[in-house]
């Protein structure tokens, strides 16, 4: 088992993940980028930790891109970063990307900031846009009020 250990995800690409681990200096230690749905980011970061044989239990802060990205993307990353947070008692960091950085390039030049940065208890997602979520028009004359 590691010790002290910081969790770094970031879709802002709704076709893929980057799940990633850093040491208590801020230095990469693993890294992958997995194409998948939003629908399995869950269980890929899951499989991430279990492949590096890493526990929550010696995680110390979550670190997520908030985004900008694609919406449902970022929604699903902060949530899953503030239930990870919420239910393992870590702190979490939400960091922008407006530039869309890759992970690794973002870890390599940020990893030791986020290390000294500290939580603000929760995540909101960031965009750069407001955001559209309705029914698409065909849909909403099917609803029933």
């Amino acid at each position: 088992m590691k010790n002290s250990m910081f969790l770094f995800f970031s879709a802002q690409d709704i076709s893929s993940i980057e799940v990633g681990l850093l040491d208590a200096e801020g230095r990469l230690l693993a890294f992958r980028k997995t194409e998948t749905t939003p629908e399995k980011y869950l269980a890929t970061i899951s499989g991430f930790l279990a492949e590096q044989q890493v526990f929550a239990e010696v995680l110390e802060k979550i670190i997520v891109v908030s985004g900008p990205g694609a919406f449902t993307a970022s929604r699903l990353t902060v949530t899953i970063a503030n239930a990870l947070s919420f239910a393992k008692n870590i702190p979490v960091v939400g960091v922008e990307n407006p530039k869309r950085r890759g992970g690794e390039d973002l870890i390599q030049k940020f990893g030791k900031d986020w290390v000294r940065t500290t939580s603000a208890g929760f995540v909101n997602p960031t965009y750069d846009r407001p955001p559209n979520i309705t029914l698409k028009k065909q849909n909403r004359e099917n609803v029933k009020t």
